[in-house]
């Protein structure tokens, strides 16, 4: 089982802000930043185009990393509604 996670890469002089999603195995897109979306949207559609460029389907379940109590990237994994945990 894989794992996506999406991190957002702020601006540089050269660049606008964008969205990186990686499975740790050296698969990745970058995706431009989109200011009509919320960054929830952003992670989401980044993860989306990764499992587009690999093609990759199912249902994706996102979660907060957090350091601090700040949210520094969000993890996305598969999931089946039957395996769902509540806790």
């Amino acid at each position: 089982m894989k794992a996506i996670t999406t991190r957002y890469l702020p601006a540089t002089n050269t660049k606008g802000s964008r969205f990186k999603a990686d499975d740790g195995d050296g698969n990745s897109v970058i995706v431009s930043g989109n200011t009509a979306q919320s960054p929830d949207e952003e992670h989401a559609n980044a993860a989306r185009s990764l499992c587009e460029k690999m093609h990759w389907t199912g249902t994706l379940q996102g979660g907060d990393q957090l350091k601090a109590g700040r949210t520094v990237a969000v993890v996305w994994c598969w999931i089946e509604k039957k395996e769902q945990v509540r806790v």
